[in-house]
């Protein structure tokens, strides 16, 4: 069955049909996230509690972090096929690790602070 992007509406994600996403020109979530801030520049991507407040961060935000981290990621040597892990509690910056890293062709690991040494021990060299 073939969607027509057109006919969807704003920011729908027709997940029954991938192939959508290739017939207007995205294939990776990097690119994807692209085109969100395209569309959507200010408005909010991700919330977040912070000391009982919530915050926003914008998708250009959201892709300015990713696009710096990337990049220094990729400055500290890391290059395409390149596994980055991230040790972290649920985050809007374990996001940008994995958004940047995917960007630069690298490999997002992520792994849970409540993780046992044997199970990081495991993510680390698999």
């Amino acid at each position: 069955m073939s969607i027509d992007p057109d006919s969807l509406p704003t920011g729908a994600l027709p997940l029954r049909d991938p192939g959508w996403l290739a017939a207007i020109g995205v294939r990776t979530w990097p690119q994807m996230l692209r085109a969100r801030v395209r569309q959507w520049q200010h408005a909010p991507a991700l919330r977040y509690k912070q000391r009982g407040l919530w915050l926003n961060w914008s998708w250009s935000m959201y892709w300015d972090e990713a696009r710096a981290i990337g990049l220094a990621l990729a400055g500290q040597g890391l290059r395409r096929g390149s596994v980055v892990s991230v040790l972290a509690e649920n985050r809007p910056e374990w996001l940008f690790v994995d958004i940047g890293a995917q960007a630069m062709g690298m490999i997002a690991n992520g792994i849970y602070p409540t993780s046992s040494p044997e199970q990081i021990e495991y993510f680390t060299n698999d």
